[in-house]
């Protein structure tokens, strides 16, 4: 007969390194906190207006782009600045934004380059209330570019930079 060797359980060496794993393992949130189910994911169910906007961008041709309405100089620096704002693709959407904001934890939001979205969401939130939650943040990926969109932010809404 053979010898075979019993199977005793892991090894003293065994035992040390899943301790040491286990303390160097993060874990968040209370102990006693029941488990949810995961995220709900929207991808199924678009939201409505995102849908529509999506389905009127396959319909148009690039030929149908119109260029931005002659803003009158005679105008003030802030009237001007409100008709660009008003002026931006994202600026239609400002309430059904605000109201996705409000209903999913997550949002993606996707549009072309100089839609508004790094300059108008964090306004709009910031005008619906949000900053009395915590910060409303803006990342970019370069400290220029930061810079330049906190000045047009703070330009925008009458504010000196940093307050």
């Amino acid at each position: 007969a053979r010898y075979v060797e019993e199977v005793q359980g892991p090894t003293e060496q065994e035992a040390w390194e899943d301790h040491q794993v286990k303390k160097a393992t993060a874990k968040f949130g209370a102990r006693d906190r029941k488990k949810q189910d995961k995220y709900e994911y929207v991808f199924e169910d678009q939201i409505d207006f995102i849908q529509a906007t999506m389905t009127k961008k396959k319909k148009k041709s690039k030929k149908s782009k119109q260029p931005m309405e002659e803003i009158d100089p005679k105008l003030s620096e802030r009237e001007k600045m409100k008709k660009v704002r008003e002026s931006l693709p994202i600026f239609p959407y400002r309430k059904q934004l605000l109201d996705a904001v409000a209903q999913y934890q997550v949002l993606i939001i996707e549009a072309e380059t100089g839609a508004g979205k790094t300059t108008q969401v964090p306004q709009y939130l910031y005008e619906a209330g949000y900053h009395k939650k915590g910060i409303i943040g803006c990342t970019q990926p370069r400290r220029v570019a930061a810079m330049s969109v906190a000045a047009r932010v703070a330009d925008e809404m009458g504010s000196k930079l940093g307050h």
